[in-house]
């Protein structure tokens, strides 16, 4: 099992801070993928969401659907155009909570790919599935001691993460999205862990090592 270094959780910190201020980080995190644009691959935010959508597709169109970037874009944009104070107010409170949640995304998820060797771990939609039917029978405080078992980090990534989503407008929402993106990318990196080849027979090797070479072929 992996477990994050300070240095991984600074680098982490560092990326949600150094992006907070491009007008264009949420899309990079969640909206379409420029096919033309030289400086996008040079920027570690996007180059995370490429091996996220890469490695991992059904997982990354979870984590977009807990951000409900289509609906909370779609309606800013329509409001922004029309009269009407309220209804701007709370388009504008919506996208808010998106811009936190991407920020807060990238402190909890970044260093737990940076320390999984920059890798998604590559989940089905059956164990996604299976996973959030178990995830729903938790507390959240039940969640954050499942998480800790792994001793994958200590207690001050908790703390970055947790202290920033008291920010949320609607924390019941964007507060539980942010705990089961960072349990499904824990339990995927638990199930994913290597098994001890010594353990295997000739068949079981061959697929393992076929499964490895089709998840690098993927990544291009």
């Amino acid at each position: 099992m992996i477990k994050i270094s300070s240095n991984q959780l600074d680098e982490g910190l560092f990326l949600s801070s150094s992006v907070s201020d491009c007008r264009s980080f949420i899309d990079c995190l969640f909206g379409k993928v420029p096919t033309h644009d030289s400086e996008k691959d040079k920027c570690k935010l996007f180059q995370f969401r490429k091996a996220f959508e890469s490695d991992s597709p059904v997982l990354y169109k979870r984590f977009k659907e807990l951000a409900d970037y289509d609906e909370i874009i779609y309606i800013f944009n329509t409001i922004e155009r029309m009269d009407g104070s309220r209804k701007k107010r709370n388009a504008r409170i919506k996208f808010q909570d998106l811009d936190i949640f991407a920020q807060v995304s990238i402190i909890a998820l970044y260093p737990l790919y940076l320390a999984n060797g920059m890798t998604v771990p590559f989940l089905r939609l059956e164990e996604i599935n299976k996973i959030e039917k178990k995830f729903l029978t938790f507390s959240n405080k039940k969640v954050k001691k499942e998480i800790k078992k792994f001793k994958l980090i200590d207690r001050e990534w908790f703390n970055w993460i947790f202290s920033v989503s008291t920010n949320f407008n609607d924390y019941e929402k964007f507060g539980d999205a942010i705990i089961l993106i960072i349990y499904l990318f824990v339990m995927g990196i638990k199930e994913r862990s290597l098994p001890c080849l010594q353990t295997m027979d000739n068949e079981e090797k061959k697929a393992f090592f076929e499964n490895i070479e089709e998840a690098i072929n993927k990544r291009g």
